[in-house]
């Protein structure tokens, strides 16, 4: 993304790079977050009950990061779409793109620090064997 609001980039070339790479990180996050909703996240509370509450907070973390995925691919498709309308356009795309995906990224970021307090405590107590 950057290069291409640099303009080391041209839209074609962008494009071409941008779309399969966006829609393969959307289909991952969402399968990452379906497999710890499903399973990964009710084995935790099952081996300790205490930890119950922060598995809640990172369910509910993904619903926001939900929203905020679909914030970022409603910006992607609006830069797309923008592309051969000219420079205008593409710049006012590409900022609310930039500005949809830092909150997806801040709320990743935030959300990834919280599994981390979390999922690794729970692993070194409880072992891998218990949640796999």
């Amino acid at each position: 993304m950057q290069a291409f609001r640099e303009g080391v980039l041209d839209a074609p070339t962008f494009q071409q790079a941008f779309v399969p790479r966006f829609n393969h990180f959307l289909q991952h996050l969402e399968g990452h977050h379906g497999i710890e909703d499903s399973l990964y996240f009710p084995k935790f509370r099952a081996l300790d009950p205490r930890m119950e509450r922060g598995f809640d907070v990172l369910e509910s973390d993904h619903e926001l990061i939900h929203s905020a995925l679909i914030g970022a691919l409603d910006g992607a498709r609006d830069l797309v779409a923008a592309l051969p309308r000219g420079a205008a356009s593409v710049q006012d795309a590409s900022n609310r793109y930039a500005d949809a995906t830092d909150r997806l990224m801040a709320l990743l970021a935030r959300h990834l620090a919280d599994e981390e307090d979390l999922v690794i405590p729970a692993m070194l107590q409880h072992g891998e064997r218990s949640v796999g």
